[in-house]
């Protein structure tokens, strides 16, 4: 699933919970977003711990900050898929 439809989807079930009157705030929407993101974003996870420990940081914040993280990830792996040169490519001595 990508980004932006993991965060609709956060966002559509806290959503749903407020229509049966169980509303969450957005410390409780920022924590379950960030423990159920995949291990790739454990570094940014680090980060958003560290940074925002004194501040809280807002759901609007961390959509955001995923959506930016995440097309920094697309963008590192293409980029890393070009070194991906197949020896035959390389010359010969």
């Amino acid at each position: 699933m990508d980004m932006p439809t993991y965060l609709e989807w956060i966002k559509f079930l806290a959503d749903m919970l407020a229509v049966v009157g169980l509303d969450m705030d957005d410390s409780d929407l920022v924590q379950i977003t960030m423990n159920d993101l995949p291990i790739k974003y454990e570094y940014f996870i680090t980060l958003i711990s560290a940074n925002f420990s004194n501040a809280s940081i807002t759901f609007p914040e961390l959509f955001d900050l995923l959506l930016m993280q995440e097309k920094r990830l697309k963008m590192l792996k293409s980029s890393m898929s070009d070194f991906n040169i197949p020896v035959q490519a390389l010359p010969q001595a």
